[in-house]
């Protein structure tokens, strides 16, 4: 029995592979510490290490994302107190950061082309409130045939339900007709591997690739992300 290797369809994740998430949360960083009267250069770099820890524990299951929404503002009030709880701080966070949507160079001609030959469906990791508005407000949204995130879904990367949940919506695509491109060997990477999905690892800072790497492609540009998703198509 022959295989059908094609491409049918592209799992894209989006921030810093689509849309500029470094640019987003600095925005909403100093929209909130302007808020509460902090010094932008002085807390940030606390904030950014906490974050990036509680990320770590959600990925791992050690967290859940409702626990992440407070804990990482908690954690940074005991090293900055302020008279706002954590809970209104994170609301408020939450609410200029999803009204961030800028994208990274190249990101609208690379969808725009792909979905010209292949349906695309963004995965992303995140908070509803805050990803659906930023993805739903973006240039590049009407080339997107489905956007799943994984508070609405109930899984995240590297769980491999996610990806699957992407493929059913876009028709009950096999794994094996699918290629998923992001920039995070830790969900990204990970949960194309847990699906038996090709993986095209967007590199632009050009981190050393690990030996025991699931990845089928490699690039540093993102207009190169056209050529690998229709090389097979």
């Amino acid at each position: 029995m022959v295989i059908d290797m094609r491409y049918r369809a592209v799992l894209m994740d989006s921030d810093e592979t689509l849309l500029n998430f470094e640019l987003a949360e600095e925005k909403a960083l100093r929209i909130l510490f302007d808020h509460l009267a902090m010094n932008y250069d002085q807390v940030h770099e606390d904030y950014k290490r906490i974050n990036s820890a509680c990320w770590a524990a959600y990925e791992k299951g050690e967290m859940t994302q409702k626990e992440l929404r407070i804990r990482r503002f908690s954690d940074f009030l005991s090293l900055h107190p302020h008279a706002l709880s954590a809970e209104t701080i994170a609301a408020y966070y939450e609410n200029a950061l999803s009204m961030q949507h800028d994208e990274l160079p190249g990101a609208l001609e690379a969808v725009r082309t792909i979905s010209t030959s292949l349906p695309i469906a963004i995965v992303t990791n995140g908070i509803a409130s805050i990803q659906r508005p930023r993805m739903e407000s973006c240039s590049m949204r009407d080339y997107f045939s489905e956007i799943v995130i994984s508070e609405e879904v109930g899984f995240s990367k590297p769980r491999p339900e996610m990806l699957l949940i992407a493929l059913q919506k876009l028709g009950g695509i096999a794994p094996c007709n699918a290629l998923m491109i992001g920039d995070s060997l830790t969900s990204d990477m990970r949960a194309a591997q847990n699906a038996g999905i090709d993986f095209l690892w967007y590199n632009p800072k050009g981190k050393a690739r690990p030996e025991d790497a699931w990845i089928q492609y490699e690039t540093d540009r993102i207009s190169d992300f056209a050529k690998y998703a229709l090389m097979n198509s």
